[in-house]
């Protein structure tokens, strides 16, 4: 009689234990399917959003009035596109 009260108690702890484990498990597969929806539309719109924008942030080309030129990245430290200056404006006088 007494292993079998002992035995129930054991039982009886371990169950609430179990249950509980369960619905920490639920609780957190919740929480982070929620959390990973949440994030994955925030950053979809966001990305979306910046397609958009990087039209207008790209300004058209300028009227340079000027025989010759150079663009350079200064990033990359490279040039993109120049024109050669005519040879009597690089002649010292």
């Amino acid at each position: 009689m007494l292993a079998r009260r002992a035995f129930a108690i054991v039982r009886h702890f371990f169950n609430s234990i179990t249950d509980a484990v369960v619905l920490t498990m639920k609780t957190s597969f919740t929480a982070r399917l929620l959390i990973t929806a949440l994030s994955v539309a925030a950053l979809s719109s966001a990305a979306r959003a910046d397609d958009l924008n990087i039209k207008t942030m790209i300004p058209g080309a300028p009227q340079i009035d000027a025989e010759s030129w150079i663009l350079i990245d200064y990033n990359l430290a490279r040039y993109w596109l120049k024109t050669m200056p005519t040879p009597a404006a690089t002649r010292p006088v």
